[in-house]
């Protein structure tokens, strides 16, 4: 007899007017609806999927993000965040290891400064900001506690020159990073000194031109 995938899950998030959908097929967790998250301590309606959740897809019309809403989720790789959020609480990505992509879509008028310890025990450098095309210069400003130390895409790839003469790029879509012209690609100090330090957990490929 054929298995058959697990049933999905769904329920309302206290009385914040808001529902949470999780599927078990996908790995995703899917918040849709409008108003403000509560805050959780321990007591996310999800939680016996915490150590599951792969996704998170944040619906349009839902405000905020509560604090502790997604800690501890160790294999959290995605997640979306709509315009209408104007606030993460502290905590709410707290020790999420394997998060590697955030979406996002605010213009350059409406991004939410947070605080830090919504991405706590992160390091951000480590985590793509996947912006709005042309935005990338709005979000790396120093005004912003946060977005301004992620690594900022507004396109698959991204690229520049070394002053070796030696051009890298990596292609979000493969997963690939390429090295291309004539020239040495240049000596580090460490990790942190790469300008693509932002990749290394999604990196697979590796691909040096003749």
């Amino acid at each position: 007899m054929p298995q058959t995938a697990a049933a999905d899950e769904n329920g309302p998030i206290g009385s914040s007017g808001l529902n949470y959908s999780y599927t078990t097929t996908n790995k995703t967790l899917t918040i849709p609806g409008a108003g403000t998250m509560p805050d959780f301590t321990n007591d996310q309606p999800w939680k016996n999927h915490q150590g599951e959740i792969e996704t998170v897809a944040i619906g349009d019309g839902v405000s905020s993000v509560g604090a502790n809403a997604f800690a501890d989720c160790r294999k959290l790789t995605s997640v979306t965040l709509p315009a209408s959020v104007t606030a993460i609480g502290g905590g709410a990505f707290l020790d999420c290891k394997a998060l590697t992509d955030i979406t996002v879509s605010w213009d350059a008028s409406h991004i939410p400064n947070i605080n830090p310890s919504a991405f706590g025990n992160l390091t951000l450098e480590e985590i793509i900001l996947h912006v709005p095309v042309g935005m990338t210069t709005a979000y790396r400003a120093d005004t912003w506690y946060v977005w301004k130390h992620l690594f900022i895409m507004d396109q698959a790839t991204i690229g520049d020159n070394f002053t070796t003469g030696v051009h890298w790029e990596y292609n979000d879509n493969t997963r690939t990073l390429s090295f291309t012209g004539a020239g040495a690609i240049p000596d580090f100090i460490g990790a942190d000194d790469r300008p693509y330090m932002g990749i290394r957990k999604k990196l697979q490929a590796v691909t040096i031109g003749a």
